[in-house]
């Protein structure tokens, strides 16, 4: 005779379910969730609390559970879903806010990068303008009478008198 298990075992056995594969995709260790729930007053979770749930050796508290549904992102109502195309729904939708959350990332530091390139050019454009004044100096070159920038925007410069 075959036994089916009671609702409210399906419905634990999803929730730790969920729990695993959203801490997963996250790339949340057991180490962090655990050091999350400390943070959100459940002193006692260690690694090896996630670790006894994941394999179904503990049970989580209702109060735990919503808990761990919040750092996880998700409601936990989804975190419950018995219909597996809204549990399919809510690992879609982490996995590609984690993916916008990766390439934002990545474009922020690019951004970044460049602008800390680009006051580096134009540190250097300094640089090089102070020494052709500098060498004008010495070699007693002044810009030319009609020394204003031109069309293209540069400073013209002649010899002397000269010009």
């Amino acid at each position: 005779m075959v036994v089916e298990k009671a609702q409210g075992a399906q419905i634990e056995e999803q929730f730790i379910q969920q729990m695993k594969l959203l801490r997963e995709v996250q790339r949340i260790s057991q180490v962090e969730l655990a050091a999350r729930m400390v943070n959100a007053g459940w002193d006692y979770w260690r690694q090896t609390t996630v670790s006894r749930v994941e394999k179904f050796e503990r049970i989580v508290r209702l109060g735990e559970a919503h808990d761990i549904a919040q750092i996880l992102g998700i409601s936990l109502a989804g975190m419950l879903a018995l219909d597996k195309e809204a549990q399919n729904q809510n690992i879609r939708a982490e996995v590609l806010r984690r993916d916008l959350d990766d390439w934002v990332g990545r474009l922020n530091g690019s951004v970044a990068s460049f602008m800390e390139q680009l006051e580096q050019f134009q540190t250097t454009l300094n640089q090089a303008g102070n020494q052709q004044l500098a060498a004008a100096e010495v070699l007693n070159i002044a810009p030319a009478a009609d020394s204003g920038p031109s069309d293209g925007g540069e400073v013209l410069y002649g010899f002397g008198s000269e010009a």
